[in-house]
């Protein structure tokens, strides 16, 4: 009988043990992230000398002899060779502006699963307009009916400039087209949904790298790609730039949290980044509303800008050739940028 009780004894004993440890590691499973979580900065905030020492300083001003304001709703810009501007709107349209500001071409992309995002201009002034594809499940919860909208991959429609589609492709490892910039063959699309960036072979539309572990307050992710060929993704929501290459190399920090010019503060910024031909980089925030140019030296303001972008979460930036710096706000229209 004595022999039976411990029988029984160990048994419990061994099934309370069994139980715990599948509770332990249920547990960590759901602890177990989807995607990889954030990077901290390996390294300290890049000394401007270093990363851009070709860019003096240099002073812009709002250009008064231009006028956009019929431009409304643009959420895109990208550039031609010829420096005329390409627009995305809310709506779809897809403009042709010149430096002018005179409208040369518009035209409507429709599509049904899904919405146009972000688009560039290729070497031969194909127009890539990136669309975020979507589908609609219909979930029943306690007897209503609830449409829910998930996003699904990353498709591309080409346009010549007259307007007529003369390609499509998709994308892979994607949710989302929050931003995209072309140099040479590397296509580069950030993904604001997996806070992630994706770069890719533009002939042959296969991945080389995908850098996961950003920060997008509000699904916003913008990028650019500087003259050393450098991706730079404005980490908006911990306050600072990233430069990568094109292998998703961690290259430096820009910028941090601070009170400083050369800082970001406020809720999530920068929330837009582009570079001009020496290195100087140019960033919008949001709150507070401002837009800088970073040369070696330093940052310093456009003013007269902070009125018009604020209370807006994102703005399109585009700068040519010639290093105009063009800016849109949805409903106030194009503005554009030039030296003092």
């Amino acid at each position: 009988m004595k022999n039976y009780f411990a029988f029984i004894l160990l048994f419990f004993i061994f099934l309370s043990c069994n139980q715990s440890n599948t509770k332990t590691n249920n547990k960590n499973e759901a602890l177990e992230p989807v995607s990889d979580k954030y990077i901290e900065p390996t390294k300290k905030s890049a000394d401007l000398e270093d990363i851009i020492p070709d860019a003096e300083n240099v002073s812009y001003k709002l250009d008064p002899e231009f006028n956009g304001e019929e431009y409304d709703g643009i959420i895109y810009l990208a550039v031609f060779k010829n420096n005329n501007i390409c627009t995305l709107s809310k709506s779809g349209i897809v403009s042709i502006v010149e430096p002018t500001g005179k409208l040369l071409n518009s035209f409507l992309i429709e599509v049904k699963n899904g919405k146009p995002t972000a688009i560039i201009v290729d070497d031969f002034d194909n127009i890539n307009v990136f669309i975020s594809l979507t589908k609609t499940e219909v979930n029943k919860v306690r007897g209503k009916i609830h449409n829910i909208v998930k996003p699904t991959g990353v498709g591309c429609l080409v346009y010549n400039v007259d307007g007529r589609q003369t390609y499509r492709y998709k994308l892979t490892n994607l949710l989302a087209a929050s931003g995209a910039r072309l140099s040479g063959s590397s296509l580069v699309i950030s993904d604001g949904i997996q806070e992630a960036v994706g770069v890719f072979d533009f002939e042959s539309k296969k991945i080389k790298s995908f850098i996961p572990g950003f920060r997008a307050c509000r699904g916003v992710l913008d990028i650019c790609i500087n003259n050393k060929e450098e991706i730079l993704v404005a980490n908006n929501a911990v306050f600072h730039l990233k430069a990568f290459n094109f292998k998703g190399d961690d290259l430096y920090t820009l910028g941090g949290r601070g009170k400083t010019i050369n800082d970001f503060r406020g809720c999530c910024n920068p929330m837009s980044v582009d570079c001009f031909s020496n290195g100087a980089i140019a960033t919008i925030e949001k709150d507070p509303s401002r837009i800088k140019i970073y040369s070696k030296h330093g940052a310093k303001l456009i003013s007269g800008t902070d009125e018009i972008i604020h209370g807006y979460k994102y703005l399109p930036m585009i700068i040519d050739h010639k290093d105009l710096l063009y800016f849109a706000v949805p409903d106030k229209g194009l503005f554009r940028c030039i030296p003092e």
